[in-house]
């Protein structure tokens, strides 16, 4: 329901005025959210005769050539005023998605500290690590030297 307020909110600022959503099966696993986007904007009454209730005839009032092509103009700056309206709408739906996404790849501070402290742990452990190897190769070089010094202290021993 949020999203499509949202939408609505960004359709009737687009111009839309006539928008709405409409929601069937309230509260159960049914349940379906329709935004319905749309306009009466581009509507253009333009009375051009009538019918003879005596006749099955249509009688056109008494419009002048030059009337209808006002109204032509009319009624195509009303279809060019829509499509910049269908811009402008496409633009705006756009443009709320992007900050979507970007909202979404915001770390919350839950988040940032649970990844801080798993950074944190790995730092220690790999410094543990690396300090049992220099202890490790250290034991191993002074046990390498002692038994260089034995070998040498026996070989004096027993050489005379």
């Amino acid at each position: 329901m949020a999203s499509a307020s949202r939408l609505l909110h960004v359709a009737t600022s687009s111009g839309y005025r006539e928008s709405g959503i409409s929601v069937s099966g309230l509260q159960s696993p049914a349940e379906k959210i329709l935004l319905a986007v749309r306009t009466t904007a581009i509507r253009v009454d333009v009375p051009l005769g009538i019918r003879d209730p005596e006749t099955p005839r249509i009688r056109l009032f008494g419009v002048t050539d030059g009337f209808l092509l006002s109204v032509l103009d009319i009624v195509n700056d009303k279809f060019m005023e829509n499509d910049a309206r269908k811009v402008k709408l496409v633009q705006k739906f756009r443009q709320m998605r992007i900050e979507e996404q970007s909202r979404r790849n915001v770390e919350t501070k839950d988040e940032r500290r649970k990844r801080k402290r798993a950074e944190g742990l790995g730092l220690q452990a790999t410094k543990i690590n690396n300090q049992h190897t220099e202890q490790s190769d250290q034991q191993l070089e002074e046990s390498f030297f002692e038994d260089e010094m034995e070998l040498d202290i026996y070989d004096t021993l027993h050489s005379d």
